[in-house]
């Protein structure tokens, strides 16, 4: 492979483009997508992978100076790329994403230019800030959020709670990530591992109460319901609650296990390691929420994607 190619791949972090990609496609799903919108479901899944390379490559520019410390192997302080061209990309990579979404809808264009201001801040001002943690878990709500916008975006409890659940998610693992490249602290370390598992149950848990909720309300009203709400009502059987269960119960394992190896061992190659599973976590959290309104059938198209992203690791480091 072309050795200046691959230098972009790592600056981009191309497996962990299939988790920006798992982000919109479980919100285009989630809100009832399907194939018969192909075109808008593929802009707004392309529009997500390139808001996301686009966000890690304006990362590596603003971390020039320290990755030239902690990681000189990157590919602006290793010089396979240059910051002014590592700049350009980044920014044209952005301005991509920026018109998919325009082709889709007006919703998804705002939502769009809201996540590229919550990329920028973060990029260039609040990552070292406690801040900082709380807006990089917008941004992947963000993502999500623009697969949902589709559906014109409104701001419903179905929208909002999933949308909560991957801000916590990945504000505790943005937390539990912070000192990776040195000896990160136990306390650390235990916060974030748990601050992730209870965003994931948190989910499952609060989903099957307030679809429950619903079922019964919709059984004892007379009253014309949405579809996304007749069909949030009808996914309250045991099939759903299996399905969620079953991915969720997989990623806290998983969660659990990476987190406690690294508080055990606080080498940066072991915390590393479990901030990559982490990160393909992010896959199955997105599936949990598909499973819930279109069943597991459906939610093993998001698992799918975590292949693409096991194979492509061999193309740079997922942190």
């Amino acid at each position: 492979m072309n050795r200046r190619f691959r230098a972009y791949l790592e600056l981009v972090r191309a497996p962990n483009l299939f988790t920006a990609a798992a982000d919109s496609l479980a919100g285009f799903l989630y809100v009832g997508g399907t194939s018969s919108n192909f075109f808008d479901a593929a802009a707004l899944v392309f529009a997500s992978v390139f808001l996301y390379a686009g966000g890690v490559a304006l990362n590596d520019v603003c971390d020039a100076n320290v990755d030239r410390v902690e990681r000189p192997g990157r590919p602006i302080p290793s010089r396979r790329i240059s910051r002014r061209e590592a700049t350009t990309f980044a920014i044209g990579l952005l301005a991509v994403g920026f018109a998919l979404s325009a082709a889709v809808s007006w919703a998804a264009l705002w939502v769009t230019g809201i996540v590229i201001a919550f990329i920028t801040l973060y990029d260039t001002v609040l990552k070292s800030t406690a801040t900082g943690y709380a807006v990089m878990g917008l941004c992947r709500a963000g993502n999500l959020y623009l697969g949902m916008s589709w559906s014109g975006a409104s701001f419903d409890w179905e929208h909002i709670l999933p949308l909560a659940v991957m801000w916590f998610y990945v504000t505790s693992l943005t937390y539990f990530a912070k000192q990776e490249a040195g000896i990160s602290s136990s306390r650390r370390l235990i916060w974030g591992t748990w601050g992730m598992a209870i965003s994931v149950v948190s989910f499952c848990g609060l989903n099957f109460l307030l679809k429950s909720a619903w079922a019964s309300y919709l059984l004892t009203e007379s009253l014309q319901a949405s579809p996304f709400r007749v069909a949030q009502a009808e996914a309250c059987g045991s099939d759903s609650v299996f399905g969620c269960a079953l991915i969720a119960g997989v990623l806290i394992i998983v969660l659990i296990s990476s987190g406690n190896s690294a508080n055990q061992d606080r080498r940066p190659e072991m915390v590393q390691k479990a901030v990559k599973a982490a990160i393909l976590g992010i896959v199955l959290l997105d599936a949990c929420f598909v499973v819930t309104t279109r069943g597991l059938p459906t939610a093993s198209l998001v698992v799918l994607l975590i292949v693409p992203a096991i194979a492509t690791a061999r193309f740079g480091r997922m942190t």
